[in-house]
């Protein structure tokens, strides 16, 4: 058992049962009363087609499969409800296992995880947590302020051992101070690692730097020549990390240094490790709650360790040339390239010897939904997941469906205010109800979300910013609606941020102290200012739930704990893709927003209708090419007279049917074309099939025209080319004005 460590797409083929259609059309076709149809009445077909045809697709007997959707950042959700379940522990792993709950939204326990793995329809995810293990190099210590020697004690450690060994497989080897999941780390594109025990490259280091075992006594010796020893201290209380620690140990005896392993009172040494005690290396670990890496420039500033008892005991002018860029770019790339130069230099320094990122277990059951993500800080009990999630297919699309999640059970609190500064599993699935200016994807970038663009200016681009601050211009959807039917607007957002950061004690005002004004410009257009330049200034306000104005003016800022909404009898108006429509004793369900504007996104399949066509009996290569496009396409089927003739799957683009081989008659030709979603668009052409006098292979012409001679022919035909050309003259210039 491992103890806790103490922390400060499946292929497919288009299956598509239409059986109704070929009824539906059957019972269309008139004969030659087609002729008296209109065009308008005869692309109503369709309409009646495709009401019946979903109906019929319910009833097909299809077996479930998940397919991927096309990533579309702004659509979703799929589901129409999702149902919080309390559970917790063992009963959380029952209730998935007795398919009472598809997913739980909290870690399992890796022996649970272990079992899962082979349970029928259950999917354990390995979630890389943002976070660390790690050992704390005392870098003032000699001859610990050697950076050959900390660098040798790093190529020295096998990381992948204690991933695989001491963590039995529940953690990844790390060499980076910030974790593989953030956006911003080195992780894996340096050109060496540390994760195998380089034992060569370590002892070239320290031969290099003379450390030499020059008493021949099987260990080696300070460069002057002093006794060398290193103690490991790691936690007494866990297992796990004893052997952590283990393993360290004997990569430094195989480099033949002296060290020993001292299990300790995990606060003790901590104390020591606060208030400038002594010690070696020490074991820690580190959660970070957001991919936020401006502390890069603050927890190894020179600044911080002029105090000989301040932390951290390491220093590097190279590391603190990127600072000023890290803080005070306004530009990504900029901001970027100093946060992997700073993590060059450290890691090439190595202060501490990072051992690995934990591997946390979730699970889901596969059998009814697809399209769980994994995304940095939350795994698939996030946001994400409830907006991507999606019914795996059972014949009619993947819209729909109830997602039922375990969580601990809890008071659900919907006061998203004071839900923000609880550790509360509602929090993130209140974040459902409501938006925000941005929103981390994802992958963990920011993605503009209420706001189209925006733009960002210093007094450098225009005087009127006061030196020193930075303005942010939002341009802000104009698509958006509260659940009320009432805008969501400019002054929505604006009222929503000042009122956090004049709340006092509000946890939705942390960090918003650099914020010293926020106003409209228009309904759609708004402005903040910042008291810094920084590109990390607009998180302390892009990524805060917006509160409808109407609301707000009825709140005293000082009163924000007072507000106590109690849904569903009080109705909570807001904007997300969820609220909440049923508060259980057992459950909290939240139903889908049909007006949010990502639930908006989701459009059939266009087809550009080709027109109705008349060809003689016989003839070859005459065909009939729909065009199709969809950015989500899955298959088509083609019908003629009713009766299907062509089916397949469908990836876009232009679906092409023969004429050859037709009866003379009328035929109607019905394409069909189908979407991930499930959303369907059908158009029909008709074609007329003349005969062909069989003696001279001219076409006899229609009945009433026979009475008349040669020269009635000859007129007659010419007045008709005259209407045609004049007559398709005037629709074209009606067209264009």
């Amino acid at each position: 058992m491992q103890s806790e460590e103490p922390t400060a797409s499946t292929d497919r083929k288009a299956c598509v049962s239409l059986y109704s259609i070929s009824l539906i059309l059957h019972h269309s076709y008139v004969g030659r009363g087609w002729i008296e149809m209109t065009l308008a009445s005869r692309r109503q077909i369709p309409v009646f087609f495709l009401v019946v045809s979903l109906v019929a697709m319910l009833c097909q007997p299809m077996s479930a499969r998940s397919l991927p959707l096309a990533i579309d950042e702004y659509q979703g959700p799929y589901l129409d409800e999702v149902q919080l379940n309390w559970f917790s522990g063992e009963e959380a792993i029952d209730a998935l296992m007795n398919n009472e709950i598809d997913l739980i939204a909290n870690p399992t326990t890796t022996e649970a995880a272990a079992a899962l793995e082979h349970a029928e329809d259950i999917e354990t995810v390995r979630h890389l947590q943002n976070g660390k293990g790690y050992m704390v190099i005392n870098c003032e210590k000699y001859p610990f302020n050697i950076t050959a020697f900390r660098r040798a004690l790093a190529f020295a450690v096998d990381k992948e051992r204690i991933a695989a060994d001491a963590w039995e497989g529940w953690a990844e080897p790390l060499d980076s101070l910030i974790p593989t999941t953030n956006p911003f780390s080195v992780e894996g594109d340096l050109d060496y690692s540390y994760y195998d025990a380089n034992i060569e490259r370590a002892e070239m280091l320290l031969d290099g730097a003379e450390f030499l075992d020059v008493d021949d006594d099987g260990f080696r010796e300070t460069p002057d020549e002093n006794a060398l020893h290193v103690l490991i201290e790691v936690p007494e209380s866990s297992s796990t990390l004893i052997e952590v620690g283990e393993i360290i140990a004997e990569g430094l005896s195989a480099v033949h240094i002296n060290a020993t392993l001292r299990p300790t009172d995990f606060y003790e040494y901590l104390t020591r490790y606060y208030f400038c005690g002594d010690f070696d290396l020490i074991f820690l670990s580190r959660t970070f709650s957001s991919l936020d890496v401006s502390w890069l420039a603050y927890e190894y500033w020179p600044e911080y360790v002029e105090d000989p008892c301040a932390l951290p005991l390491w220093r590097n002018q190279s590391y603190d040339s990127w600072r000023e860029q890290l803080l005070y770019s306004l530009d990504y790339q900029e901001v970027y390239e100093a946060a992997i130069k700073m993590q060059e230099v450290w890691v090439y320094e190595s202060p501490e010897i990072v051992l690995y990122q934990r591997i946390l277990p979730y699970a889901h059951r596969t059998d009814r939904f697809s399209g769980f993500v994994d995304e940095p800080l939350d795994s698939i009990g996030g946001w994400w997941t409830c907006l991507r999630t999606h019914l795996t297919r059972s014949g009619h699309g993947v819209l729909g469906g109830t997602l039922r999640v375990g969580l601990p059970h809890t008071t659900p609190q919907f006061n998203i205010m004071i839900a923000a500064g609880a550790a509360s599993y509602d929090f993130p699935y209140l974040h459902l109800m409501y938006d925000s200016l941005l929103r981390r994807g994802p992958d963990g970038n920011g993605l503009s979300w209420l706001a189209e663009s925006y733009v960002v200016e210093t007094h450098d681009d225009d005087r009127s910013v006061a030196e020193g601050t930075t303005r942010f211009t939002f341009d802000i959807r104009t698509d958006v609606t509260w659940t009320d039917g009432s805008r969501l607007t400019a002054s929505d957002i604006v009222a929503a941020l000042n009122f956090y950061r004049v709340s006092p004690g509000n946890p939705l005002g942390e960090g918003m102290s650099h914020v010293y004004a926020a106003y409209t410009l228009s309904s759609s257009r708004l402005v903040v200012d910042v008291n810094q330049v920084s590109y990390w200034g607009r998180y302390a306000f892009c990524l805060k739930p917006i509160l409808p104005q109407s609301l707000l003016e009825d709140l005293e800022p000082e009163d924000w704990v007072d507000w106590d909404p109690q849904p569903p009898e009080e109705r909570m108006i807001t904007s997300g893709p969820f609220n909440v429509s049923a508060v259980e004793s057992e459950y909290l369900s939240l139903s889908h927003n049909p007006d949010c504007f990502t639930r908006k996104s989701f459009v059939p399949p266009e087809i550009k209708s080709p027109p109705d066509a008349i060809i003689t009996a016989g003839s070859t290569n005459r065909t009939i090419s729909w065009n199709c496009t969809d950015s989500d396409p899955f298959s088509y089927a083609v019908f003629r007279n009713g009766s299907l003739m062509a089916q397949n799957e469908w990836t876009g683009g232009v679906i092409e049917i023969s004429l050859d081989d037709l009866e003379v008659g009328v035929h109607n030709f019905t394409c069909v074309v189908e979407d991930e979603v499930g959303l369907i668009s059908s158009d029909t052409v008709w074609v007329r099939v003349e005969s062909v006098d069989s003696t001279t292979g001219v076409r006899p012409p229609p009945e009433w025209l026979l009475p008349l001679g040669p020269v009635s022919l000859g007129i007659t035909a010419i007045a008709l080319a005259i209407i045609i050309v004049f007559g398709s003259a005037i629709v074209k210039n009606r067209q264009v004005l």
